[in-house]
């Protein structure tokens, strides 16, 4: 036992936010037995113990995972030797002793409840979501936690992430009460047989019902298990539904995978839409009667759907069967007041009225996209809105989890997201359908540099694996960019940047071949190269401009940019078919003749180099939030 509990304590520390150097040496010195110890330590310690502290010559106690201290007693800090000698268990209290013959009593009971299977790491981010929330919670509102995209067994690094979230939720639930939990589709990934996708779900709802609330899922793409043997609308509703109380399922072909859940003391009807008609994205005529039909009531309606029917809020910028007609029953309602959708894997918020990139459609009505629960990083797509983010998570922090808990305000007019885990709190005024907060994007620096400097080394991370999105052609490197936020917060971009061939002829066969060496990104020579182009792909930063981009090199050569597959330039306004030796510099937006390319907020660009033989030291990139002149 006492093994047991020395180890637990010093696990609990060293995930802790220590501030005494004699504790980082007691974690250090004691890690083997931590790693011993671990996998039998997870979830399940005998006893849950405090936070732990050694700050300012005092010892400090936590116990509601340190939003609060209390001083224990006097440490010798300015000892090198003020190490943790042993801890026993007696009763309700841990008997601390430390290596400078100091003894503590630390009490197991008072204000500490046990939290379940909670990881340690997340006892603060409980307490500051709880605090969130109460300060929220001061009238009549709607209180729901909503997660979306969970795709359960499809993340190789976190597969079992879901399990970690329920433990959460639950640990939030025994102060806050959830009116119903939303989920916004893709619960699974879809890639299984019937049976083995049903036993998923299974385990899933069985987790889920450890929450005191009714679960109201909006069915996505994967749901649907197109992959392997289709579910119908019956079974859809049969393995979906089943903890789905006290709603109005629709009575058509849909089966009633549509409903809508009404709230008479708030005046509040939540309305949820399955947009997936056997394999095919978009509305089917039923669910469009259907839903005109729930609009027609004097509560407030908020509506839940896996796709948006608008498609600049998209990560495909794809038509969906019945998206306007779905946008004009928005728009004839008189009390809509917020859409909700997952799908796209990123956050982002589309206010009212809100002109998003260069050329897309109009956003017609205030809306939200939540981030997928899955544990996954940098997926952004070339069709991607402007201000959408994804944010970055990283394994055994808080930003392992996603999800939101959301807080509607009738009196107020407002609707608020509680961010648990990786992202950002928002808030949303419904007078004016505008987003009262900032959105991850602003919270940029307005000017942020990225040099890949090839003459101090390789500079990427890793090579990341080509998806749907990327050439086959070519590889993708991974590269973390560190920078602090405006309001003072470390922050980090996880980028791909490409280098890879592109051939306008499907049938060439001709591959520029570069290498690292000697200090310099070399691309070889080649034969015929004809239509085919070495090229590296820029990566955009969500609102920002990429407003110059440098390239230093040791030979003239020929550089075009383009601007996705839309458009390619000289590399400046005024540059001949071959520029000089580096820099070569590249101003953006482009003018050629009387025509100006479009930047786009969070664009990326792809440099196309038509000259073998060059050898790159370097590639400075600059973003900013004005574009250059």
């Amino acid at each position: 036992m006492k093994r047991f509990l020395f180890a637990a304590i010093v696990a609990v520390m060293a995930v802790s936010c220590y501030d005494d150097t004699d504790l980082q040496k007691q974690i250090e010195t004691n890690r083997q037995s931590i790693i011993d110890l671990k996998e039998y330590l997870d979830g399940q310690p005998e006893v849950v113990l405090p936070k732990l502290k050694i700050d300012g010559g005092y010892l400090k106690v936590s116990y509601d995972g340190g939003a609060a201290w209390e001083e224990v007693g006097e440490v010798s800090s300015a000892s090198r030797e003020c190490l943790v000698e042993s801890v026993v268990l007696e009763e309700d209290s841990l008997i601390l002793v430390l290596s400078d013959g100091r003894s503590f009593n630390i009490p197991l009971s008072g204000a500490q409840q046990p939290q379940g299977g909670v990881r340690s790491y997340y006892l603060d981010e409980i307490a500051k979501t709880k605090a969130s929330l109460y300060k929220l919670m001061n009238e009549p509102c709607l209180v729901f936690p909503m997660i979306a995209d969970i795709h359960y067994k499809a993340s190789k690094d976190c597969p079992d992430l879901i399990d970690i979230t329920v433990d959460n939720m639950v640990a939030l639930s025994k102060d806050i009460r959830f009116d119903f939990i939303a989920c916004l589709g893709d619960i699974v990934e879809g890639d299984r047989t019937q049976a083995e996708t049903e036993s998923l779900v299974d385990h899933l709802y069985d987790q889920f019902m450890r929450i005191d609330a009714p679960y109201y899922p909006a069915i996505g793409n994967h749901d649907e298990n197109w992959e392997h043997g289709a579910f119908s609308h019956q079974q859809l509703h049969r393995i979906y539904m089943r903890n789905t109380f006290d709603v109005m399922f629709d009575q058509t072909s849909m089966c009633g995978t549509n409903f809508y859940k009404d709230f008479y003391g708030l005046g509040v009807r939540c309305i949820f839409l399955n947009s997936i008609n056997g394999g095919t994205f978009g509305f089917s005529e039923a669910t469009c009667g259907w839903f005109e039909e729930a609009l027609d009531t004097s509560f407030d309606v908020y509506v839940f759907s896996h796709v948006s029917p608008v498609r600049a809020h998209q990560h495909d910028y794809w038509y969906h069967l019945n998206d306007e007609r779905i946008q004009a029953a928005i728009k004839a309602a008189p009390n809509f007041k917020m859409f909700f959708n997952g799908h796209s894997h990123f956050d982002c918020e589309f206010t009212a009225p809100f002109n998003d990139t260069p050329g897309r459609t109009h956003n017609p009505f205030l809306a939200y996209s939540l981030t997928c629960n899955k544990f996954v990083n940098n997926t952004q797509g070339k069709n991607w809105p402007a201000h959408a983010v994804q944010p970055f998570r990283e394994l055994g922090t808080v930003t392992e989890d996603a999800f939101d808990i959301v807080v509607i305000r009738p009196k107020s007019g407002k609707v608020n997201t509680v961010r648990f885990g990786a992202g950002m709190d928002r808030e949303f005024d419904l007078t004016t359908g505008q987003s009262m907060g900032e959105s991850a994007a602003a919270n940029f620096p307005d000017e942020m540099t990225i040099t890949l400097d090839f003459s101090a080394g390789w500079p990427f991370e890793e090579e990341c694996a080509v998806n749907e999105e990327q050439r086959a052609g070519g590889e993708f490197y991974r590269y973390l960019y560190d920078y602090t936020r405006k309001d003072g917060v470390a922050g980090i971009i996880d980028m791909r940047f490409g280098i890879q061939r592109s051939s306008a002829k499907k049938t060439d066969t001709n591959v520029i071949n570069y290498s690292f060496a000697d200090g310099c990104l070399s691309f070889g020579d080649t034969v015929g190269m004809g239509d085919t182009y070495g090229m590296i792909h820029i990566p955009g930063i969500a609102g920002r401009y990429v407003t110059s981009v440098e390239i230093t090199h040791d030979k003239k050569a020929a550089f075009t940019i383009a601007d996705g597959e839309r458009f390619v330039y000289d590399a400046s306004p005024n540059a001949s078919s071959s520029s000089s030796a580096g820099p070569t510099v590249f101003k953006l937006p482009y003018v050629k003749g009387e025509k100006t390319v479009p930047a786009g907020l969070g664009a990326s660009y792809n440099i196309r180099m038509r000259t073998s033989g060059v050898r790159i030291s370097k590639i400075k990139v600059i973003y900013s939030t004005i574009e250059s002149e």
